[in-house]
């Protein structure tokens, strides 16, 4: 594995996982229900900064008939700029499908470059509907000025590629790619099925920031839209990766985010792939 790419296989399908790029986030952010000698004292255990969390962005660029990009990383909206566009390009990957779990911009940016033009040219872009609906609204502009200016800015340009897709859960966007419903950090956040040969991979998105999410069901994230929700969707997204035997890719956890999930008393362990 080099340090910003992995390549692997679902069944005959193959996967490569980026990194995009880094970013960090304070701990009580990303617990921010909990005092913070708990999780201080957690962090630590496992060796963690107990202050200071550094987040992966892991996309997915998936071949099955064609090359799919599960997610776009920053983009020109990071300094320094987001890698996954040159890594696709070094790596001679031309997706002709894109699926977005869900409208933050590090999921997103990519899909502009720097000048604000389409770096997938006439590539479409699949997104829930409801998802493009509330974040383009007036009312999430009012409440929410920084991000909608973002959205203005790297998602709205990109608007003729967006195929505005229902989002039932288990329908297929294309041939292998199953929607999971997992909403919480976003209204109408989305897990997608890669399936093949009887393997199957669960990309969960931001379902979890952090493995301690899965370990302690009841630790909040503070950005999380719905924190019930959010909490639903990561015993939905365990429970299903366990009765599937599935790999799981979360798109913050370290490199390449790949792992499975196990039971572990009240909650769960997150096993990463042994790289």
């Amino acid at each position: 594995m080099s340090d910003d790419r992995y390549r692997f296989t679902v069944g005959d399908v193959e996967c490569l996982a980026i990194k995009d790029a880094e970013n960090t986030s304070e701990t009580r952010q990303l617990f921010s229900n909990i005092d913070e000698k708990k999780y201080q004292a957690a962090l630590k255990t496992q060796g963690d900064n107990p202050e200071i969390a550094i987040l992966s962005c892991n996309p997915l660029a998936v071949f099955s008939d064609d090359w799919v990009l599960i997610d776009t990383g920053f983009g020109a909206m990071a300094t320094p700029n987001g890698q996954s566009v040159d890594i696709l390009n070094d790596e001679d990957i031309r997706p002709e499908h894109i699926i977005l779990s869900h409208a933050h911009g590090d999921h997103y940016g990519g899909l502009l470059n720097k000048n604000g033009d389409e770096n997938f040219s006439n590539v479409p872009v699949y997104m829930c509907q409801n998802e493009w609906m509330f974040y383009t609204s007036g009312e999430y502009a009012d409440a929410n000025p920084q991000r909608a200016e973002r959205v203005q800015k790297y998602l709205l340009p990109a608007e003729r590629q967006i195929e505005r897709i229902e989002c039932l859960n288990m329908s297929e966007i294309l041939p292998g790619f199953t929607v999971l419903k997992l909403p919480g950090h976003t209204p109408h956040h989305i897990g997608i099925l890669v399936e093949s040969m009887g393997e199957t991979l669960i990309v969960a998105g931001d379902t979890a920031l952090h493995p301690l999410h899965l370990a302690h069901l009841d630790w909040e994230f503070a950005n999380d839209a719905d924190h019930d929700t959010a909490r639903e969707s990561r015993l939905k997204l365990a429970e299903l990766a366990i009765e599937l035997d599935a790999l799981v890719m979360f798109y913050h956890f370290p490199f390449p985010g790949l792992g499975r999930i196990e039971r572990n008393g009240a909650g769960y362990r997150w096993v990463p792939l042994a790289i």
